[in-house]
Protein backbone atom coordinates (compact mmCIF):
# COMPACT_ATOMS: atom_id res chain seq x y z
CA UNK A 1 0.00 0.00 0.00
CA UNK A 2 1.03 3.28 -0.76
CA UNK A 3 0.07 7.19 0.27
CA UNK A 4 0.28 9.91 -1.78
CA UNK A 5 0.84 12.75 0.55
CA UNK A 6 -0.10 15.67 -2.21
CA UNK A 7 -3.36 13.84 -3.35
CA UNK A 8 -4.54 12.81 -0.03
CA UNK A 9 -4.91 9.13 -2.14
CA UNK A 10 -3.79 5.55 -0.50
CA UNK A 11 -3.30 3.23 -3.91
CA UNK A 12 -3.71 -0.67 -2.55
CA UNK A 13 -3.03 -3.46 -4.37
CA UNK A 14 -5.15 -6.79 -3.56
CA UNK A 15 -4.69 -9.97 -6.06
CA UNK A 16 -8.04 -11.73 -6.70
CA UNK A 17 -8.63 -14.92 -4.79
CA UNK A 18 -9.14 -16.70 -8.46
CA UNK A 19 -7.03 -15.05 -11.01
CA UNK A 20 -8.94 -14.60 -14.21
CA UNK A 21 -12.12 -14.17 -12.97
CA UNK A 22 -14.60 -11.15 -14.41
CA UNK A 23 -17.04 -9.37 -12.34
CA UNK A 24 -20.04 -7.62 -14.17
CA UNK A 25 -21.60 -4.49 -13.45
CA UNK A 26 -18.97 -3.18 -11.06
CA UNK A 27 -19.13 0.72 -12.88
CA UNK A 28 -22.39 0.85 -11.92
CA UNK A 29 -22.21 2.48 -8.36
CA UNK A 30 -25.83 3.47 -7.57
CA UNK A 31 -26.92 -0.25 -8.37
CA UNK A 32 -23.99 -1.57 -6.41
CA UNK A 33 -25.03 0.86 -3.10
CA UNK A 34 -28.88 0.36 -3.74
CA UNK A 35 -30.51 -1.88 -0.82
CA UNK A 36 -30.65 -5.85 -1.81
CA UNK A 37 -34.53 -5.80 -1.52
CA UNK A 38 -34.95 -2.48 -3.97
CA UNK A 39 -34.40 -4.37 -6.60
CA UNK A 40 -37.85 -5.22 -8.69
CA UNK A 41 -38.57 -9.38 -8.77
CA UNK A 42 -41.42 -8.62 -11.05
CA UNK A 43 -41.21 -7.62 -14.90
CA UNK A 44 -40.22 -4.47 -16.32
CA UNK A 45 -42.51 -4.61 -18.96
CA UNK A 46 -46.17 -5.58 -18.62
CA UNK A 47 -48.43 -6.41 -21.25
CA UNK A 48 -51.23 -3.79 -21.59
CA UNK A 49 -53.44 -5.97 -23.85
CA UNK A 50 -53.65 -8.64 -21.39
CA UNK A 51 -54.33 -6.50 -18.25
CA UNK A 52 -57.38 -4.91 -20.28
CA UNK A 53 -59.16 -8.47 -20.78
CA UNK A 54 -58.66 -8.93 -17.06
CA UNK A 55 -61.14 -6.40 -16.32
CA UNK A 56 -61.77 -5.17 -12.73
CA UNK A 57 -59.21 -7.75 -11.18
CA UNK A 58 -56.65 -5.71 -12.77
CA UNK A 59 -57.00 -2.76 -10.60
CA UNK A 60 -55.33 -4.40 -7.81
CA UNK A 61 -52.24 -1.38 -7.55
CA UNK A 62 -55.00 1.32 -7.77
CA UNK A 63 -56.62 -0.30 -4.74
CA UNK A 64 -53.21 0.49 -2.74
CA UNK A 65 -52.75 3.30 -0.72
CA UNK A 66 -50.49 5.66 -2.29
CA UNK A 67 -47.74 7.05 0.89
CA UNK A 68 -46.38 10.61 -0.36
CA UNK A 69 -42.63 10.08 1.19
CA UNK A 70 -41.30 13.72 0.88
CA UNK A 71 -41.29 15.93 4.08
CA UNK A 72 -42.14 19.45 4.16
CA UNK A 73 -38.36 21.17 5.30
CA UNK A 74 -37.18 24.73 6.33
CA UNK A 75 -34.12 26.13 6.12
CA UNK A 76 -32.87 26.00 10.11
CA UNK A 77 -33.10 29.17 11.96
CA UNK A 78 -31.12 29.72 14.83
CA UNK A 79 -33.22 30.43 17.84
CA UNK A 80 -32.79 32.92 20.99
CA UNK A 81 -33.24 31.66 24.56
CA UNK A 82 -36.63 33.38 24.52
CA UNK A 83 -37.98 31.71 22.11
CA UNK A 84 -36.86 28.51 23.14
CA UNK A 85 -38.35 28.98 26.34
CA UNK A 86 -41.38 30.19 24.99
CA UNK A 87 -41.82 26.67 23.09
CA UNK A 88 -41.92 24.41 26.22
Amino acid sequence: ATFDIDKGLFTLQVPKETAGEHFEGLQMLTSLLAPKGSRSAKPLVEDVSAACSEGAKGNEEEDEEEFDWQVEQEVYKERSEEELSALQ
